[in-house]
């Protein structure tokens, strides 16, 4: 098992990057699960050499 694996939601309050969606909205918007600095997201991402956000849920779009 991966280090964190299991960990309970409440850890993911100070995520940086998420990968996570904590709802759709009606029109099918993905929003992001809460992270720091939610503004800076996709910069820190780019940082990292994550794609952003929206290119990263638009894969799973149906």
């Amino acid at each position: 098992m991966s280090p964190g694996a299991g960990a309970p939601v409440t850890r993911l309050r100070n995520d940086l990057y998420t990968g996570f969606v904590s709802e759709v909205r009606e029109d099918g918007t993905p929003v992001p699960w809460p992270c720091v600095e939610p503004e800076k997201m996709d910069e820190r991402r780019a940082e990292a050499g994550i794609e952003p956000f929206d290119e990263y849920v638009a894969k799973f779009s149906v």
